[in-house]
């Protein structure tokens, strides 16, 4: 059995919640239209996409450093803290999170699954040749994929 103290206690904010809820309620259409187009325009935030921005290719880590757990944790890191640092408050990096191909303006990021020589899955991804070459599984109909395939056609290096 709760105590009645904390039963109030915890009833008292519901209480002022339904009153505000109701306050709201009692808006006309125009005034409700106006609040929802505030919000949505002080939520959006500015995009920008990654295929425009430059890598800061001199500052890129070494291979088998720590760069964080996530993917914007790596980009930011490839951009460079000076780039990252200039963006305007609020803009964030137009990119598909799910991705695994980023073009940048100058070079390519892969994020490539990779499960220590055993096949997980549908992707077959390995390093070769003492760890100077590495496969990869792309998807050809994925446009960013397919981006980078052309490219490697371009210089030659597939056929």
């Amino acid at each position: 059995m709760i105590p009645r103290q904390k039963m109030m206690k915890s009833k008292q904010p519901i209480e002022i919640l339904a009153e505000q809820n109701s306050a709201r309620g009692n808006r006309s259409r125009k005034e409700k239209r106006a609040a929802k187009k505030a919000f949505r325009s002080s939520v959006r935030t500015k995009s920008v996409n990654l295929i425009t921005i430059p890598g800061d290719l001199d500052s890129v880590p070494s291979p088998g450093t720590f760069l964080g757990y996530t993917k914007d944790s790596c980009i930011h890191r490839v951009l460079g803290s000076r780039f990252m640092d200039a963006l305007p408050e609020g803009t964030r990096l137009g990119y598909n999170r799910r991705g695994g191909v980023f073009q940048l303006r100058n070079a390519w990021i892969l994020f490539i699954n990779l499960a220590g020589g055993v096949q997980v899955g549908k992707y077959r991804n390995d390093f070769i040749n003492d760890g100077k070459q590495i496969t990869f599984t792309v998807n050809p109909s994925n446009p960013s994929e397919s981006a980078l395939i052309d490219h490697f056609l371009s210089i030659g290096e597939i056929s």
